[in-house]
């Protein structure tokens, strides 16, 4: 079975710089020689895998692996694929069904010829006729940070803020919260036309160019009720709190700044990690906003997520096949190890 698999370890307890990574060879490389699943339990789902999406977090935890994984590790946890046959506990997925799985990082997988995921992983992909197969790859990996990010979503005619609206999460955050009915404003880095336009292509009435702290400081207080985060930091959050009104929410793709002082609203463990921030002292503002952290999926958070849902529940919601991901870099199978030299979210194609 052909396979990407660990040709060298480099475990380190510092992750290798983001900078650094473009110029050293991956730890990984093309195979033809992993033996493929012969065994499929009861509650699992055998898959021709088609495409697999990967992002920053799946590139980190190659720092992770160690000797022992050489040979025999595969990277890759959000895939595209065509199911082969089912364990015999499964009724509703049959042999030829398109589906959709995101396994958890710490086995991965996915990019290989053939890979049997457990059924609470996966799902039958959307019947949209408008979706890529590249698309579906990213589906789960997107799809489901953008419906926790909008679990409590902002009423009808309320305003949203969203950084980097053109891409990634936020591109589908802003796409769901315009069928809902928000307004939403995009702030991009730089002047780029095609990113201005892919903004609005996504459901934003308004994009700004600029430092997103500079810009948010040059908007006036308390007129959004929703804030996305893609940059993260206390520079961040505080010009956010200045815009949210009293009782908005913001809700962050990075992990909270180890400096920011935070207080848990609610002792549940789920995949959204919610926190009621203390941005200001009260003589500043007595706003009450909610503030949340957004995992990205398959990383170790709980197998329920607050509202008491799994990721199969969760891949099979209706709005999921609504999500139009932005599709960036597509590589080759056969060099799909050069995929894992940069943090950006790729898609690696496995069937041409």
């Amino acid at each position: 079975m052909a396979a990407i698999t660990m040709t060298s370890a480099r475990r380190s307890s510092i992750p290798t710089p983001a900078h650094l990574r473009s110029q050293l060879p991956p730890p990984l490389d093309f195979s033809s020689h992993l033996p493929p699943p012969t065994k499929v339990s009861s509650s699992q789902v055998l898959v021709q895998v088609y495409a697999v999406a990967i992002d920053a977090s799946d590139v980190a935890y190659l720092d992770q692996k160690g000797q022992g994984d050489v040979g025999k590790w595969v990277p890759g946890r959000s895939f595209v694929g065509r199911c082969l046959s089912v364990g015999v506990d499964e009724r509703e997925i049959i042999r030829g069904d398109i589906v959709i799985g995101l396994l958890d990082l710490r086995k991965s997988g996915a990019l290989a010829e053939y890979v049997a995921c457990d059924r609470r992983r996966l799902a039958r992909a959307p019947s949209s006729a408008s979706l890529t197969i590249e698309q579906m790859a990213l589906l789960p990996l997107q799809g489901l940070p953008t419906l926790r990010a909008i679990a409590v979503t902002p009423p009808r005619g309320t305003h949203a803020l969203i950084l980097d609206a053109h891409i990634g999460v936020a591109a589908l955050v802003c796409q769901a919260l315009n069928r809902s009915g928000v307004c939403v404003t995009a702030i991009i880095p730089g002047g780029d036309a095609e990113a201005q336009a892919r903004c609005m292509s996504n459901g934003a009435r308004g994009v700004l160019i600029g430092s997103a702290v500079a810009v948010m400081h040059g908007l006036e207080e308390d007129i959004f009720e929703y804030v996305l985060d893609t940059i993260g930091g206390q520079r961040v959050y505080e010009a956010a709190r200045r815009i949210i009104k009293d009782g908005g929410r913001l809700v962050t793709l990075c992990e909270p700044d180890s400096s920011m002082t935070v207080t848990p609203i609610s002792a549940k463990s789920s995949s959204i990690k919610t926190f009621r921030a203390a941005f200001a002292s009260r003589r500043k503002t007595s706003k009450s906003i909610a503030f949340e952290h957004v995992c990205s999926p398959g990383t170790g958070e709980p197998e329920l997520d607050a509202s008491g849902l799994d990721r199969r529940d969760m891949l099979e919601e209706a709005k999921l096949a609504a999500l139009e991901p932005t599709v960036g870099e597509v590589v080759r199978f056969e060099k799909g190890a050069s995929a894992f030299q940069k943090s950006a979210t790729s898609v690696i194609r496995i069937i041409n």
